[in-house]
């Protein structure tokens, strides 16, 4: 079963698919001897470790380039509040011929002219203070935005990573099985023909079994290739795909079940996405601050300089003015903003709201599963003991030359090896999206 972990981030859900390694692979056919690697690169070694693949993140990943993009936006908005208040100057140059206004003279006369203009804004009552203050906020938002989204990245890869593994320990497992049911079709299908000892229809059974698991065994094998290519997208390298992986230790992720009600409040006092919701309340709080009074007067300084071909007493060629710009009527147009602004307000303390209220079920959630996932565990590791001493009498009786079904104890032991590997990597990718969601450092693998 897949269950999806969404955390309501900026107007939209971030989905983690924290159990998507559980998914069942794709049906298709393909040969035993297919090749995995297409396209190889040099970046993308055939034999990947946990810790390579995590050092072969890419920084041009689309995810961290938007991330990126939204950095630069908000600090670009903020640059545009502090260019308001340097110096702006401007050139004109206007070269024309203008006519007489007595018309009994027929020449036309020179009016071209050269401007040079400079203004700046010298106060605008705090305005500009309450805008770099909301765009700031919005800075600080798009940056810890930023920085969550590579850690993101790291609990993708490494839930791609471990997907891998989970789809190779199932074929595995598939494998076997189907290996086990080909050789009773064979073997009856063998009597049927020399001797007659059989029954079609259990010829047909035989056949039809072995059919089912080989259909199973050729979907496990498809679920490879793909979780190899979501693995190769996850490290930004789409046409390089790795052939063998090697398992990562993971006993650093064997830890106690955290108490739900202690994990929640860390949750919301360190959570990187509960600061970035905040630093965009902030942001939205200030702009409606802003936005709450008149619209404020504006003093500048102007200062201008002119070349005029036509001298006359009205055209100075130097002048400097203090002006003072006082809004009167605005038409409605200060009421709209401040209704955009309050709505805008409402909408980021609802998505924090909402998200204190996913982060709380997820945080029940991630405790159930992790106790169920370690009683299971523990019992995997029994069981797994049991069938291997199983196995190891089952072939020293087979050696012996007794009736025993060495086959039916060998798949059993691929798919138990099968089940453990999902039941611990699950565990370890929920305690990285906590570890993430903690804002703790991160577990550090060794690269081989």
């Amino acid at each position: 079963m897949v269950r999806q972990v969404s955390c309501f981030i900026g107007g939209g859900f971030l989905v983690l698919n924290s159990l998507a390694l559980l998914a069942e692979g794709v049906a298709d056919v393909g040969s035993d001897n297919e090749e995995v690697v297409e396209n190889s690169s040099a970046t993308m070694p055939k034999v990947l470790s946990l810790a390579s693949a995590l050092a072969l993140q890419q920084a041009s990943h689309p995810a961290l380039l938007q991330a990126d993009a939204a950095v630069q936006r908000a600090r670009n908005q903020q640059s545009l509040i502090q260019a308001d208040k340097a110096w702006h100057a401007e050139l004109l140059l206007d070269a024309r011929r203008a006519e007489r206004a007595d018309r009994n003279i027929d020449s036309p006369f020179g009016d071209s002219r050269a401007e040079l203009s400079v203004s700046k804004l010298l106060w605008d009552f705090g305005e500009s203070g309450a805008l770099s203050q909301s765009t700031q906020g919005g800075v600080e938002a798009a940056e810890q935005w930023r920085d969550y989204q590579v850690r993101i990245n790291r609990v993708m890869v490494i839930e791609q990573f471990l997907n891998v593994l989970v789809k190779d320990y199932q074929f595995a497992a598939d494998d076997e099985a189907m290996t086990i049911a080909f050789l009773p079709y064979t073997h009856a299908q063998e009597e049927k023909e020399r001797y007659d000892s059989i029954s079609e229809l259990e010829v047909l059974e035989k056949h039809s079994h072995y059919l089912d698991l080989l259909a199973l065994r050729n979907a496990s094998q498809q679920a490879q290739r793909h979780a190899r290519l979501r693995l190769a997208l996850a490290l930004g390298l789409p046409n390089s795909k790795p052939l063998d992986l090697i398992e990562p230790d993971l006993s650093a992720y064997d830890r106690p079940v955290p108490v739900y009600e202690e994990l929640f409040e860390q949750m919301l006092s360190s959570s990187p996405i509960i600061q970035h919701k905040q630093a965009q309340l902030a942001a939205s709080q200030a702009q409606s601050s802003m936005l709450e009074g008149k619209p404020r007067p504006k003093l500048s300084l102007n200062l201008h300089a002119g070349e005029y071909e036509q001298v006359t007493s009205s055209k100075d060629a130097y002048r400097a003015a203090l002006q003072l710009r006082i809004p009167l009527l605005s038409s409605g147009v200060r009421r709209n903003e401040q209704v955009n602004a309050a709505a805008t307000l409402s909408e980021h303390q609802a998505q924090l709201g909402l998200l204190k209220y996913e982060l709380q079920e997820q945080c029940l959630l991630w405790v159930q599963r992790l106790t169920a996932l370690n009683e299971r565990i523990e019992y995997n590791q029994v069981s797994i003991e049991y069938r291997e001493r199983a196995l190891d009498k089952s072939r020293l009786l087979y050696e012996m030359e007794a009736d025993v079904q060495i086959g039916q104890v060998q798949t059993d032991m691929a798919q138990m090896l099968a089940t453990d590997a999902k039941h611990r990597f699950e565990r370890a990718l929920i305690w990285e999206q906590i570890d993430a969601l903690l804002n703790q450092p991160a577990v550090e693998f060794i690269l081989p």
